[in-house]
């Protein structure tokens, strides 16, 4: 993308993706116009830079002229304009009403309203025309490291077709599809064939007492973590005995902060087992160690779910839709999905600012993306309510048992 910290990219993008209706898209593309020109007002007035907004910067000059900072005035008119259209046409009514313009930017829908659900409207998730064949669908690459994970078991995945018996007319499965020939590639079948679908199958007999699957990946979160829930596995830890020694808890707290350098004080995350502290660690807790986590309160527990694999790909530097479990889910296209502007777009700028990513320039992390991410993680995972604790995890098998 050329100029991606100019406001007039993104609000020509806004109205690109609106003429082609994919409004959820619209309206955050709109959000980043409104950031960007609002920071070039905010700069200006402060003169404490030295690169020229008339280069296509969003850096203005020391001597920036009244002339500038109207023109910046007016892209975050034209912007604010365009979010609220785009909030409108797609039923988030009470986000639209709720957006105010001020000579200094605008005031977004409150978190109260948005996090009750009463600003909430709705959209038509589809396949995005511009997206890479291997995020469209589970690429060969990836049933291959499947099929890897499997050997040690009587199962494995391959493709499906959906037939009917002649004799009753009722559906049952050919599970004779090779899908390593190039007809059954995972573009040809699943995205085209709505009658073939990948599936997990028993590829051998299975005696009493084998092991049929085993899966320890672990996108999972409480509503509410407390003090004694183990930060990766959720178990809740027993209290310390009267007698025991901060020592003796060494094994199940966070190592990381307290190893760095000049750090005096330790991480509040807690383990039940050095596996789940080291599980948590390789995967996404070391960029998330010592940050200000409070913000993350208000946060439903589909927003938990993705920051904690928004963590995984900053901290492994992949894309979101590469993440190893991410990659093996599928979305529900043609699905209505639900739709805010704090839940959809502020919240996820804010978690990816929280881990130093660049919003305008870092295309892997681009509103498209977070769309199709969430999709995945929602029409794959489970949940449960004990009692007032909310629980919800994503897991690598999901798509696979459910087709």
């Amino acid at each position: 993308m050329e100029l991606p910290y100019h406001p007039r990219t993104w609000i020509d993008r806004t109205e690109t993706h609106r003429q082609r209706g994919y409004l959820e898209l619209a309206i955050g593309d709109a959000y980043k116009a409104l950031v960007l020109a609002k920071s070039i007002i905010s700069v200006a007035r402060r003169h404490s830079a030295d690169i020229g907004y008339g280069m296509g910067f969003c850096i203005v000059d020391q001597g920036f002229s009244q002339l500038t900072i109207d023109q910046a005035q007016k892209l975050v008119r034209e912007a604010h304009d365009l979010l609220r259209k785009s909030l409108v046409d797609v039923d988030c009514y009470e986000d639209a009403h709720q957006l105010r313009f001020q000579s200094e930017g605008v005031e977004c829908a409150t978190k109260q309203g948005a996090i009750s659900g009463r600003g909430a409207g709705s959209f038509i998730l589809r396949p995005y025309l511009w997206v890479d064949h291997k995020h469209l669908s589970r690429s060969n690459e990836v049933l291959i490291r499947v099929k890897d994970d499997l050997r040690d078991t009587p199962c494995t995945v391959g493709f499906s077709e959906i037939t009917t018996t002649p004799e009753t007319g009722s559906q049952g499965w050919d599970t004779s599809i090779d899908w390593n020939t190039p007809h059954a590639a995972p573009g040809n079948h699943e995205n085209n064939c709505p009658d073939v679908v990948l599936g997990l199958f028993v590829a051998r007999d299975i005696r009493e007492g084998d092991t049929i699957l085993v899966d320890e990946t672990n996108i999972s979160t409480k509503r509410v973590l407390s003090a004694r829930d183990c930060h990766h596995c959720l178990i809740e830890l027993p209290e310390p005995s009267a007698d025991a020694s901060e020592n003796s808890l060494d094994s199940i707290l966070c190592s990381i902060q307290a190893s760095m350098q000049g750090s005096t004080g330790r991480c509040s995350a807690i383990y039940c087992s050095t596996k789940c502290r080291s599980a948590a660690q390789y995967s996404h807790h070391s960029v998330l160690c010592g940050k200000n986590s409070s913000w993350t309160e208000t946060l439903r527990i589909g927003g938990k779910m993705l920051l904690q694999v928004l963590a995984y790909c900053v901290q492994h530097g992949c894309h979101p839709l590469d993440h190893p479990t991410i990659a093996r889910l599928t979305p529900q296209y043609g699905a209505k999905r639900r739709i805010s502007l704090l839940n959809t777009v502020q919240q996820p700028i804010e978690m990816l600012l929280q881990l130093g990513v660049d919003i305008f320039a870092d295309q892997r992390f681009d509103t498209w993306v977070l769309v199709t991410l969430m999709a995945r993680i929602d029409n794959n995972r489970w949940g449960k309510h004990t009692g007032d604790k909310e629980i919800a995890a994503v897991r690598s098998d999901s798509s696979w048992l459910q087709r």
